[in-house]
């Protein structure tokens, strides 16, 4: 199983353009203002000391980058995989987003 969320938050915020933890925490609440993503537990999590709960966060975080995948893809998905179906989904240009992340 190929989780590596730190890396695939660290992508979500590049290409949100969330500069800070509290951005991409803004990011979650603007989508869903009842979001589980919250600034403490999101510091274990963009450690890859922990990964969410919340079954609602990963379809939230599905919807912010407009992917219609589900959640045992984001678990189950390379870094690399993630980082091309991001970079396909919102017109990014994968080199760039992945200097950003």
């Amino acid at each position: 199983m190929a989780i590596n969320l730190a890396v695939k938050f660290a992508i979500t915020a590049a290409v949100l353009g969330c500069a800070t933890r509290k951005d991409l925490a803004r990011a979650f609440a603007r989508a869903n203002p009842g979001t589980s993503f919250d600034l403490d537990r999101s510091y274990k999590w963009l450690q890859g000391r922990a990964q969410p709960r919340d079954p609602r966060l990963y379809t939230e975080w599905l919807g912010l980058l407009r992917l219609a995948r589900s959640r045992d893809w984001i678990l189950e998905s390379s870094s690399e995989e993630f980082l091309d179906a991001v970079a396909g989904s919102l017109g990014q240009d994968r080199t760039e987003l992945w200097q950003q992340a």
